[in-house]
């Protein structure tokens, strides 16, 4: 299962905490599109923002993790498992 609104995502656990963080590079395309759906919520014209701009919306923010989260319930794994998103990026990594 993968999240439409996601292109690339990292998860991070650390055994001192009770959730995982994960840095998400949203998939620009479904976001944008996710983005025209809301229009009238975020009050302007979305495709006249940039990514980086969409990125730093809240309401992007909280989209992400209910997706993530959706993914998780529906593959029956407990709820900790979902990841808390803190930061979103419009730069992918790559190998190096």
């Amino acid at each position: 299962m993968a999240s439409p609104l996601v292109q690339q995502i990292f998860v991070h656990g650390d055994s001192m905490r009770s959730f995982l963080v994960a840095v998400v590079v949203p998939n620009e395309s479904a976001l944008r599109a996710w983005a025209a759906g809301q229009q009238q919520q975020l009050q302007d014209e979305p495709d006249q923002r940039s990514l980086a701009e969409l990125c730093r919306l809240e309401s992007v923010r909280r989209a992400i993790l209910s997706s993530l989260s959706r993914i998780v319930s529906q593959s029956g794994r407990p709820a900790w498992e979902a990841p808390k998103v803190r930061h979103r990026t419009r730069t992918t990594a790559h190998a190096q």
